[in-house]
């Protein structure tokens, strides 16, 4: 997603799609709050997949230069490019496995490549969707290229932007839009009630008690709370509008080692670290904009004595259009359904199931070894004389 400034509104828009471009889990609820705050919306390509307009080359159909030509000047870039698909081909017993080599290319060489291009687009902020603390610790072995990837995609970033320029987004679990909206909300209201609290507590406690003890990273993802995307989105355009500072996030946590125990560190460049970070800094940027727009609001508004005259310094009142930038922030409500584009053509489940399967392949040798320790458990295997 690129977004570009309204001195550049006379050069073709562009994206760069992957599958459905804009019309995935991120992009469209994170292009509407960057499309209210500029001054032409024609600034950010929202054009429906297979328009004559829709001037989206893919990074696999042309060259760096023509994608760049085609782009223009920018402001910000935003990149949600990402995969964690398994392999087609069956893997050992379970059949479930990963390419390393794949995943590494798909979320670190085509972002570095989408760095490069939004670098040379003249973009002073960059906003890349990464993984959370808990969920980077719990996948480092089992998908070892995908954090590879994703960390190589931020070092890129940081190297190009600084530390100040580029800010990752580190979401958990995601619902909303039409990705399982029910289901996410049921499973958040799983994990944040209070026999799940109590478990992850006693798991903290009991593993406390030993001399060594040894974190459940993966109880910690996966009793982690989702997070609404569009609370996620608005934070993604936040950043990319440049709303997201190092004050409201801190350093970055470290910690993570290599599969020779050697300490692996992070660049530590403007990280918002899961569900609670981000919904804070949803506040925290909801609250600015509001205070923002209420003093603007202030010195605009005419002086109680009617015979009084403004200050010829006073600012205008807010537009339409910038009233709607702040309510697209503060509410997502407030956006129209009419520029909720692919509502009605998006894939089921916004194609979140594409290529998932492969998932499923575990089930049946897990189903034969449940039936094994059943028998061994309930005696059905001994044999009397």
């Amino acid at each position: 997603m690129w977004c570009q400034s309204p001195a550049a509104a006379s050069l073709p828009p562009t994206t760069v799609k992957k599958e459905n471009g804009l019309t995935g889990c991120f992009g469209s609820p994170t292009r509407f709050p960057i499309q209210q705050s500029n001054s032409n919306t024609d600034n950010i390509n929202g054009k429906k997949e297979g328009e004559a307009e829709a001037r989206s080359p893919s990074l696999e159909r042309n060259s760096q230069e023509e994608l760049l030509a085609s782009i223009g000047s920018v402001d910000a870039a935003v990149s949600c490019v990402g995969n964690v698909d398994p392999t087609e081909e069956w893997i050992q017993l379970f059949g479930l496995g990963f390419d390393d080599d794949r995943l590494r290319y798909e979320n670190g060489r085509v972002n570095e490549i989408i760095v490069d291009i939004a670098q040379a687009a003249g973009a002073r902020h960059f906003v890349f969707v990464s993984v959370s603390y808990e969920a980077a610790k719990a996948l480092e072995g089992p998908i070892e290229g995908y954090l590879d990837g994703k960390r190589q995609a931020e070092h890129a970033a940081c190297s190009a932007f600084g530390k100040d320029g580029a800010i990752v987004i580190g979401p958990q679990l995601v619902y909303g839009g039409k990705r399982f909206p029910v289901l996410g909300k049921l499973y958040r209201c799983v994990v944040e009630s209070p026999p799940a609290r109590s478990y992850v507590r006693t798991n903290d406690f009991l593993r406390g008690l030993s001399s060594a003890p040894v974190e459940d990273w993966l109880g910690k993802m996966l009793f982690s709370s989702p997070v609404d995307v569009a609370i996620a989105a608005r934070v993604i355009a936040a950043g990319a509008l440049g709303m997201v500072d190092r004050d409201m996030v801190g350093d970055r946590r470290q910690g993570f080692f290599d599969s020779n125990g050697k300490p692996v560190l992070y660049d530590n460049m403007i990280f918002v670290d899961g569900t609670g970070e981000i919904e804070r800094v949803d506040g925290l940027v909801s609250r600015e904009i509001t205070a923002r727009n209420q003093k603007e609001l202030d010195r605009s508004s005419p002086p109680a004595d009617d015979t009084a005259q403004a200050p010829a310094s006073a600012p205008p009142s807010r537009s339409t259009k910038e009233v709607n930038a702040m309510e697209a922030f503060i509410d997502p409500g407030s956006i129209s359904r009419d520029d909720a584009t692919h509502e009605s053509t998006a894939p089921i489940w916004e194609g979140a199931l594409n290529n998932k399967s492969q998932y499923l392949r575990p089930l049946p040798s897990v189903a034969a070894f449940a039936f094994i320790v059943w028998g061994i458990a309930t005696g059905q295997f001994v044999q009397v004389a």
